[in-house]
């Protein structure tokens, strides 16, 4: 599907979308627990689907109503299974080791790109710990000891273990080579443990876990609004109008709220409130971010770069080439169809505001959900008439993200 997207001034008042990250390690917990859980405010993106899916294909009872899913934790482990992770990273790396924690015989599939992004030495270290690996297919069980993983390209890695080292027997420790990329959602990981219930002795880069604990959600658990989905409205908002976008917390974890302080320091015109972010449009300047922790807010930044005065220059954003699609590539694909002037060594990215050319232009979304949001926030400022094509992508995090814009697709 493609877009049509004609250049407008916006009025979006929106409520923000239900956190997918903080989502899918949500509804785990409680699959891994004894018992029911309540989760609100989930939302019915496909990447949540992946996870209920998988979840369910491995004995755990999850009725939707609404927006809120009802959770009865597994009580009877299929011998084999089969997990349709779709295009789901945190639901493929997560689930490898806990269907080695929980000795399952599990195959995993999805969609062609998904299966070939990095897992670092994760089955490695699986295999050294009793599992055993044949392609996509992991069968065996893990047992405890030390664990070593490479954090420099995901941490999903390292949060899938998290949540597995707990349900086995025995004290286990687990190391991170060096400081982990994107270390607030490792940080997420942690909160959704210690709400469990779950105990984890942390020490720098270094954590010891108990075995044979009990994952303890709260019979009832609610989810806060994304903040790297609000990030694409607050930029809509300071390029072509006005934003106001409700629903959502400073407290629970989310790195991505870090938005609010960088559009402070590009003279952005943004009013906080304590659960709202307005926006409006107005002169802003060019910005440098190390954006190694907030990868999926290079995107949003990049649309604001394009129309901010000056330089904005991004760095730390060499592992964005291991996502829905080669991000890097993507964002210079969308910049060279608007003629925007940009220079990039694959880990740095400047961005030369007002420099693109006036007048609509095709975007080519890469069926990758963050490039079709970021193509829609610069078509909508670059004037005239833009195409943006596979649209439909955005149902992998935020369905209704044409919708909250007003734009018909």
């Amino acid at each position: 599907m493609n877009a049509e997207i004609v250049s407008q001034s916006v009025n979006i008042i929106a409520v923000a979308p239900p956190s997918k990250s903080v989502s899918q390690r949500l509804i785990l917990a409680a699959a891994l627990k004894k018992g029911v859980t309540l989760v609100k405010n989930v939302g019915i993106a496909d990447d949540i689907s992946a996870m209920t899916g998988c979840l369910s294909s491995l004995g755990a009872k999850i009725t939707c109503s609404g927006d809120d899913l009802t959770v009865e934790g597994v009580k009877t482990l299929p011998e084999k299974v089969v997990l349709d992770c779709k295009e789901s990273g945190a639901t493929y790396r997560f689930l490898i080791s806990v269907v080695a924690a929980l000795g399952v015989n599990a195959t995993f599939t999805g969609s062609d790109k998904l299966l070939s992004r990095p897992l670092g030495n994760l089955v490695n270290e699986l295999e050294k710990h009793g599992e055993k690996a044949c392609g996509n297919t992991f069968s065996g069980r893990i047992s405890s000891g030390e664990y070593v993983i490479d954090t420099s390209v995901t941490s999903q890695t390292a949060s899938g273990l998290l949540f597995a080292l707990p349900l086995i027997c025995g004290v286990s420790s687990l190391d991170f080579t060096g400081k982990p990329v994107s270390e607030k959602y490792l940080d997420m990981t942690y909160s959704v443990l210690d709400l469990s219930g779950i105990r984890c002795e942390k020490s720098g880069y270094k954590t010891i876990i108990e075995g044979k604990q009990a994952y303890l959600l709260p019979d009832t658990v609610e989810v806060f609004g994304d903040w790297s989905a609000t990030a694409f409205l607050l930029v809509i908002g300071v390029v072509c109008g006005y934003a106001s976008v409700s629903g959502l917390s400073f407290t629970d974890g989310q790195g991505d709220k870090e938005i609010v302080d960088i559009l402070r320091r590009m003279n952005a015109d943004i009013t906080v409130t304590s659960d709202k972010v307005e926006t409006r449009k107005g002169q802003f300047k060019g910005v440098s971010v190390n954006c190694e922790d907030i990868p999926d807010l290079v995107m949003p930044l990049v649309a604001a770069a394009v129309f901010a005065e000056g330089i904005s220059e991004f760095t730390g954003i060499e592992r964005l080439k291991y996502k829905e699609s080669d991000r890097v590539e993507s964002l210079t694909g969308l910049l060279e169809a608007c003629k925007a002037k940009y220079e990039t060594d694959g880990k740095t990215l400047k961005v030369y505001g007002k420099t693109y050319q006036k007048g609509g232009a095709v975007f080519d979304g890469k069926n990758d959900h963050r490039v079709v949001m970021t193509a829609t926030a610069i078509a909508l400022g670059v004037g005239g008439k833009s195409i943006v094509l596979n649209a439909e992508s955005v149902k992998k995090s935020y369905p209704d993200f044409f919708g909250a814009l007003g734009i018909e697709v």
